[in-house]
C-alpha cells in the first residue's frame, strides 16, 4: 500500500493499482463483485514484465502446494493426479514468481534472471509513483534505479531456494 492506494503484482507481471476504499464490503444483492483495478501506466518497455513473468525467486513449500489442492477438491474439481514435483510447477506457473514491496512511498521490485553463462543475479527495482489527474487519475510508474543485489556464486542451470 502506498499513499492509500493497493498495489499487487500479476502473474503475467503487470502491477496492476486499486483505490482502498474498493475493499469495503459490497452488499450481496450487488451483482459486480470485482474490484476496479487498473494497470500502472509508464512501462513503455515490456521487457520488464516479460522478465517479471518468467522470473520465479518465490518458490512454495509442500503445505502450500497441498493446501492449493484441498482447495482445488473443495471447488469440485478431481484430484490432481501427478507427482508432487509436478504439482508445485504448476502451482507456481499461475503465481507471480517476482515480489513486491513497498519502501518510503515507492514500489520495490525483486526477481531473477539467468545470464548468458548460466549464472543466477537477483535485481531489484525501485519505481515511484505519480497521479496524473488528466488522464481520469491514471497513476504512472517510473523506474528510478535498477540493480543486482545478488552477485553470483556458482553457475547453475535450475531454479533453487535463494
Amino acid at each position: 500500500m502506498v499513499d492509500n492506494l493497493l498495489f499487487c503484482l500479476s502473474k503475467n507481471g503487470v502491477i496492476f493499482w486499486c483505490e482502498s476504499c474498493e475493499l469495503d464490503y459490497l452488499p450481496p444483492e450487488t451483482e459486480s463483485r470485482v474490484m476496479n483495478v487498473e494497470a500502472v501506466r509508464g512501462f513503455t518497455f515490456k521487457s520488464l514484465y516479460e522478465t517479471l513473468f518468467h522470473s520465479r525467486v518465490v518458490h512454495y513449500g509442500d503445505q502450500i502446494i497441498d493446501r492449493w489442492e484441498e482447495k482445488w477438491i473443495m471447488d469440485g474439481r478431481p484430484p490432481l493426479k501427478m507427482p508432487k514435483c509436478w504439482k508445485k510447477f504448476r502451482f507456481e506457473r499461475i503465481r507471480p514468481g517476482a515480489r513486491m514491496c513497498s519502501s518510503g512511498g515507492k514500489i520495490v521490485l525483486f526477481w531473477d534472471a539467468f545470464d548468458e553463462s548460466g549464472y543466477l543475479h537477483i535485481w531489484s527495482a525501485e519505481i515511484s509513483l505519480e497521479r496524473r489527474l488528466q488522464g481520469g487519475g491514471e497513476i504512472w510508474g517510473n523506474i528510478e534505479r535498477s540493480n543486482i543485489v545478488m552477485p553470483p556464486i556458482e553457475p547453475f542451470k535450475a531454479h533453487k531456494k535463494v
